[in-house]
This record gives C-alpha cells, sequence and structure tokens, in this order.
C-alpha cells in the first residue's frame, strides 16, 4: 500500500505559509486633552473647524474674463481690493489695469443692470453717451457705437475742470462683462459684508 506521506488530502491545497505583512495606518497624533485623554473634545474639533475654515478664506480667488483680463480678489495694506487687470501668460499680472476698494467693487455692481441695458441699447445702434463714478476718480463708461464697458482712473488737467481718462484701466467687452457679472456672488460669499457695504461715491462728477 502506498504511503500517505506527501500526498494531499483530497479537497484540499497545501500552500506554504506566508509571513504577515503588517498593515501600517497613519496616525495623526492629536494633542491630548486636560484630562491626558488623545480623544479630540469639542472644543478642540471647534478650534480644528475654525482653522479649516480661515485656510479657506485665505486661498486667493483668481477668475479669467477674457483677453487676457483676470479678476483676483487681493489685499494691500490690510485692505480688500478687487483687481481688473492684464496678466502675462495667465501666470505674472501685468501694471495694465485698476484696482478697486470693495466700496468701488460695491458702487460697480450696484450698477450691473443699468449696464446691462445700455451695452444692449448700443447692439442695436442706439446713441449711448454714459459715464458713472464708482468713487476715488474711477468712472465706469460706455459710449456708441463700441460694446465696451471701460473701468478707468480718471483726472482733472491742469487748467481745466474736465476729467479725463488715463491709461489706468480696463476695457471690457459685452463677453467679458457677463464674466464678471458671474464673479459678483462668489465674491459676496467670500466677502459676505459685500450684500451689506454701502459705497462712498458721487454721481455728479
Amino acid at each position: 500500500m502506498p504511503s500517505q506521506k506527501g500526498k494531499r488530502a483530497k479537497g484540499v491545497q497545501m500552500t506554504e505559509q506566508q509571513p504577515k505583512t503588517p498593515q501600517i495606518i497613519d496616525i495623526v497624533e492629536m494633542p491630548p486633552t486636560q484630562n491626558g485623554s488623545q480623544t479630540p473634545d469639542t472644543a478642540q474639533i471647534e478650534d480644528i473647524l475654525q482653522m479649516a475654515a480661515q485656510m479657506v478664506d485665505i486661498q486667493p480667488l483668481k477668475r479669467a474674463l477674457g483677453g487676457n483680463i483676470y479678476l483676483e480678489l487681493t489685499e494691500w495694506n490690510g485692505s480688500k481690493r478687487v483687481d481688473l487687470r492684464f496678466w502675462k501668460d495667465a501666470t505674472v499680472p501685468t501694471k495694465e489695469g485698476v484696482s478697486l476698494h470693495l466700496d468701488q467693487w460695491k458702487a460697480l455692481c450696484n450698477m450691473s443692470d443699468v449696464i446691462d441695458d445700455l451695452l444692449t441699447r448700443v447692439i442695436e445702434k442706439e446713441p449711448v453717451e454714459w459715464r458713472y463714478h464708482i468713487g476715488n476718480d474711477v468712472f465706469v463708461t460706455i459710449k456708441a457705437p463700441f460694446p465696451f464697458v471701460h473701468i478707468r482712473k480718471h483726472f482733472i488737467p491742469a487748467d481745466e475742470w474736465t476729467y479725463r481718462p488715463t491709461k489706468r484701466g480696463v476695457a471690457l467687452h459685452f463677453g467679458e462683462w457677463k464674466e464678471l457679472k458671474q464673479i459678483i456672488p462668489l465674491l459676496e460669499e467670500r466677502e459676505p459684508e459685500l450684500r451689506q457695504l454701502v459705497p462712498l461715491y458721487r454721481t455728479d462728477l
């Protein structure tokens, strides 16, 4: 009778035992609580969530409007600003553009429906010549037959009484203006004070 030694039992597959690989688990060490426990308490969780929210708030908001013009929410000397500026290769901001305080931006947003109507009239070949002061010598102008929204710094030359446009600003085509309007709620979400902000501007200039 043949030896059973070395024979495989029916239905049982013989395999060599492999050494078990230890499971690697990433552990984030939490600072101990007041009672020495590693389990975070409610106060620590709230602090962590607040820090995460602050990290989101400091992320830059930058959106392309078209034609190498970008809108960017920035901060300068502790003051939040909305930059409308030409960028080189979408990576390097140039000096060509205009930087608006939040109250100037709010004044511009408040006139968005009026600007829409004026652009429509220009496209329909109606005579339009409009200028609106949003503060700090920055004017929004539309003049037929060109469907552009000019947002530009102005100045008064010596011995004159009339504002003249400078090169500091942007001219937004109808499509670029539409892109700008879509960003308005994003900025209000990022800066809730914009919803209640009352702009300081004069319209009689």
